[in-house]
């Protein structure tokens, strides 16, 4: 469930490009609508699983020739700062709600950054430690 927090800031992101080029009412309802969602989604992950321990969102074989995989996990850090970073999300659009210029691509950027940030946060970040004698 805490993988559509970044698909769902993306997704928005992308919609942006069907709203109208002139007005600046859409882009921001939309962008504060995606914001709202993966806020709710970012409390609700971190109201079930407040033990701390690791959680395993995705792991699926990405190249399995070289042994990737895309991988999302969480641990108690990781949930704290992904509900910070919704928090952020709907504060940084509602600052921003009086941007004029350009707000449909204003906010589509915005979007990005913020499905990259829960994609940051969402990472497993243990790497295989090798040591070389």
């Amino acid at each position: 469930m805490l993988a559509w927090t970044i698909y769902i800031s993306f997704f928005g992101a992308f919609a942006m490009a069907l709203l109208p080029k002139r007005g600046a009412t859409g882009p921001r309802v939309v962008a504060l609508l995606t914001a709202l969602a993966t806020c709710g989604i970012a409390l609700t992950a971190f109201v079930q699983h407040r033990s701390g321990e690791m959680i395993t969102i995705t792991d699926v074989a990405w190249i399995p020739a070289i042994g990737a995989h895309y991988h999302l996990a969480a641990d108690g850090i990781s949930l704290v700062l992904v509900l910070l970073t919704g928090i952020v999300a709907v504060a940084g659009v509602l600052f921003s709600w009086n941007i004029d210029h350009r707000p449909r691509e204003f906010f589509a950027f915005y979007l990005l950054l913020v499905g990259a940030v829960f994609g940051v946060f969402s990472r497993q970040r243990s790497l295989p430690v090798v040591c070389v004698l």
